[in-house]
């Protein structure tokens, strides 16, 4: 039967908490924004952070991690709590909500799972209920709760669906108008397992908020073990289910549910697929211990399966021997069904997913706009404490292939509570990860999985995109004057093996400059950088002024932009530096040039004085100048610099009151010190040179540079 209770609205976020890294961490941990690594063709992860912890969770064991990624939260939930983030990884609740406290039971709630259906707005949060000392010939329910809005606090309907046996391990999924769950059934009398039921509900009624949705329940099948719903991530008037066939490591049983309750006669087509022969996975291994990993060794389940555009993909348990290995190993049996009819699924993949000398277990997936697959996992070995990578597959990649796997935590302990399974020496780590969509950019997947931060397990979410580009610009900024043009490098970087076409566009802020690209539409290959040169043109009518340059760069659901900062002086008065004839100006490469043979374009050595960091800068503009005040400044470092005597003639310069900054040369005195190449040296005399015509040379170049040693400016203000 199915009935419904409502619930209020749970309680309103508490202020953002910023979540530090702990300190155990090492480099392949990421922080919560990090950025992708350019030029890779691994995934592109892209937030990272600490989930639910099993102190704050009730002190449970296994955690059984999900996640799922809303229109402005996600949210974690496990053994025996619930958590929203805000994506960056800022907890919105403190503490952690109890199942228990959440489903409004007394009774314990376990086996959670959550999703987010985009097409509705709606959360679907489950877990079994089970009471110890309850009247054991009355079977417990499945919960089901179905939030009023995507707003987490609007309030939730909780619904009771209560089949012939105890259910363990309640699996959910959906399509555009059911929800379905299945669970593995327990007799009544014996606690035995009986096989698998499963309930189809009107879906569009649940969301409404009916007492009761119109439901077909079907009874319990010893054929098939561990039943999979899938998340329907594209629409679809047909809900899959996957799940092993009992009793045999050579089939996959395939179900294809159609109609709706309650509207139209709900039919089931079932199909056994043959599948390589599979009798589960082996232990995994930790070093430091002896006690292993149990990965549901000799058990085969299907670990996770969704659809999206007429292809579904699922994770299986398996062990393999890892080519170049000579040891079996824990591996992810991956596979592919294409369901254009659906009654009729072929099997387009079966590969498995292992790395040698590691173990690989509960692969959880999901899959992006496009079709492209994203895969989290944990890994293990005699050296490798329990961790958790990511990977996946582009609809452009070889089929029965996965890219380079991306590690985005690394433990540093063992799973070794004694918990054990005495019969085999291993430790009950879970059933199952979790991993999502996100509705908003649906080109990035959510995964998390268990890790062991200490001792006590810990859980650890991330973001990533199967593939990625993003632009650069090289330089980020530059200083023209009016009439004069200068360009940059704007470098569209393939990450995760993007190899498709990009379309670039421009825009200026406030109007002025002109802009031009030397592409428009470029392809860069895979794990490399495609260059375009981006021209950025002043006349004398230009505005002086500050500007921002956006370059942005389009590929289907992938977006990305880079900005350039531009000043705009005007001519005359001298450059960035009025410099003597003959006047060594530093290249990029250390070599020295005179001022006189430079041209625009030319790479300088740069100084960023913000950073403290050297870099490259562009010669925008040079004009050779007459001038009748020529200063002399002498230092320790034995080089005179010829400049103009001008107050808006500056240097770096530390003076002998401790200030650091640009400082006219007119009010440079004994005691300030200038900086070169090689740091600080003091000035020892000032004077001026003979009057007459001095020639000068006005630079101007995208950030400072060395003049004589020294760091000039890259205009005058």
């Amino acid at each position: 039967m199915l009935v419904a209770e409502v619930r209020p609205a749970l309680r309103e976020p508490v202020a953002s908490v910023s979540i530090g890294q702990p300190p155990h961490m090492g480099p392949a941990r990421s922080g919560a924004g990090a950025e992708a690594v350019p030029g890779t063709l691994s995934v592109a992860v892209r937030s990272s952070f600490d989930g639910l912890g099993r102190q704050e969770s009730g002190n449970v064991r296994p955690p059984d991690p999900q996640v799922a990624a809303g229109t402005y939260e996600v949210v974690e939930i496990v053994n025996n709590a619930v958590e929203p983030f805000d994506k960056q990884g800022n907890r919105l609740w403190t503490p952690p909500m109890s199942l228990r406290q959440f489903f409004t039971s007394q009774d314990t709630m376990f086996d959670p799972r959550i999703l987010f259906d985009r097409m509705s707005g709606r959360w679907f949060v489950s877990a079994a209920q089970y009471n110890d000392s309850a009247d054991r010939r009355v079977p417990t329910p499945t919960k089901i709760a179905v939030s009023l809005s995507e707003n987490l606090t609007a309030g939730w309907r909780i619904y009771d669906i209560v089949g012939r046996g105890s259910p363990d391990q309640p699996f959910t999924g959906y399509n555009d108008d059911k929800f379905v769950v299945t669970w593995n059934s327990y007799s009544l009398s014996q606690d035995r397992w009986t096989g698998t039921e499963y309930a189809v509900v009107n879906k569009a009624q649940m969301i409404a908020g009916a007492p009761s949705p119109a439901t077909v329940f079907f009874n319990s099948d010893n054929s098939v073990l561990g039943l999979q719903p899938v998340e329907s991530l594209s629409s679809t008037p047909i809900e899959f289910m996957v799940g092993r066939a009992w009793k045999t490591g050579t089939e996959i049983k395939y179900y294809a549910i159609s109609g709706v309750p309650g509207v139209s006669s709900v039919s089931v087509a079932k199909v056994l697929v043959p599948i390589r022969v599979n009798f589960g996975s082996t232990d995994a291994e930790q070093p430091t211990t002896d006690i292993d990993i149990d990965t549901n060794r000799g058990r085969v389940r299907v670990i996770d399966a969704a659809w999206a555009l007429d292809r579904l993909w699922f994770t299986v348990n398996s062990w393999c021997r890892p080519p170049g290995d000579s040891t079996n190993r824990s591996c992810l049996r991956m596979t592919a069904f294409d369901t254009t009819v659906p009654a009729q699924p072929v099997m387009t993949q079966e590969f498995d997913h292992s790395e040698v000398g590691r173990d690989v277990f509960y692969g959880a997936l999901s899959m992006d706009d496009r079709g492209d697959l994203g895969v989290v996992y944990g890994y293990s070995s005699e050296t490798d404490f329990p961790s958790l990578a990511v990977t996946g597959q582009s609809t452009t990649d070889p089929p029965n292939t996965l890219k380079p796997p991306a590690t985005v935590v690394v433990s540093s302990a063992v799973d070794a509570v004694p918990d054990y399974y005495p019969w085999n020496n291993s430790n009950r780590y879970g059933d199952y990860f979790g991993a999502g969509t996100d509705p908003v950019d649906r080109s990035v997947v959510w995964g998390v999985g268990e890790y062991q931060p200490t001792p006590a397990w810990g859980t650890w979410i991330s973001s990533f995109r199967i593939e990625d580009c993003s632009l650069t610009a090289d330089p980020a900024s530059m200083s023209l004057v009016q009439g004069s043009s200068g360009t940059s490098t704007i470098g569209v970087t393939s990450l995760g093996g993007f190899t498709r076409p990009v379309s670039l566009s421009t825009s200026v802020s406030p109007a002025g400059p002109g802009v031009t690209l030397s592409s428009t539409y470029v392809t860069p290959p895979p794990g490399g950088v495609a260059p375009v040169t981006l021209t950025i043109s002043t006349d004398g009518t230009t505005p002086t002024g500050s500007y921002t340059v956006t370059v942005s760069g389009s590929s289907g659901i992938l977006s990305a932009t880079t900005t350039i900062h531009v000043d705009v002086f005007a001519p005359g008065g001298g450059g960035g530096g009025s410099v003597a004839f003959g006047t060594a100006i530093t290249m990029e490469d250390g070599s020295e040039v005179p001022v006189q043979n430079l041209a625009v374009g030319d790479r300088l050595l740069g100084f960023d004085t913000e950073t403290g960091t050297f870099t490259v800068s562009l010669i925008t503009s040079i004009e050779a100048v007459e001038t009748s005040n020529m200063l002399v400044i002498n230092t320790e470092a034995g080089t005179p610099l010829r400049v103009d005597a001008n107050p808006h003639q500056t240097l770096w310069v530390n003076s002998a009151g401790g200030e650091v900054g640009w400082k006219p040369v007119t009010e440079i005195v004994l005691g300030d010190s200038l900086f070169t190449v090689d740091g600080w040296v003091h000035v020892t005399s000032i004077e001026f040179a003979s009057e007459g015509r001095h020639v000068m040379f006005d630079i101007i170049a995208t950030s400072p540079y060395f003049a004589s040693g020294y760091l000039d400016p890259p205009i005058k203000k």
